[in-house]
């Protein structure tokens, strides 16, 4: 009993610091890039991106009071569903962008290029069926989500490229 309850005491905290990793250092990254507002990518003087924290804490917050179930155990089931399903989507997107950029850069003919194809594959696959399987309605909503951030870039894309930018890779 004593030893579980430590070693999720231990969980916690990690699973704290990656939470807290996945929601500041992610969208001050995409920032950084010119793909997020810049907002997200201004920190304190202890180089802590608080705006981000707290815009995505907002959000988390709004998402939860769409959740709102009378039932505990079914809001938490939707909102890991959810949060599951929305990390998914960045790791897809870097799935796909792994052999473009290998093409981009000359790699395609290269005996790596195949292995890391074969793997891009596998994760593709993986993350797909792990989508799938989150329920009817994680599914209709994960896809909102993916119809929202497609067109959300495509605006990016084309303001990067108004002022000469690359678009697909640092050069």
């Amino acid at each position: 009993g004593n030893i579980v309850s430590a070693l999720s005491v231990i969980a916690c905290l990690g699973t704290m610091c990656g939470w807290l990793i996945l929601q500041s250092e992610g969208p001050r990254a995409a920032a950084n890039a010119g793909i997020f507002p810049k907002f997200f990518g201004e920190t304190n003087k202890n180089d802590v991106p608080m705006k981000s924290l707290v815009f995505t804490g907002i959000l988390m917050t709004i998402v939860f009071f769409m959740t709102m179930s009378p039932n505990a155990s079914e809001q938490f089931k939707i909102l890991i569903l959810m949060s599951v399903y929305a990390c998914l989507v960045p790791y897809i997107y870097a799935v796909i962008a792994l052999p473009i950029t290998m093409i981009a850069k000359g790699k395609s003919k290269s005996k790596s290029f195949y292995g890391y194809l074969f793997l891009t594959a596998v994760a593709l696959i993986y993350c797909l069926f792990a989508m799938l399987g989150s329920g009817t309605d994680t599914l209709f909503w994960g896809c909102l989500l993916l119809q929202i951030t497609i067109p959300l870039y495509s605006y990016v894309a084309k303001r990067k490229k108004e002022r000469g930018e690359v678009i697909l890779l640092n050069q």
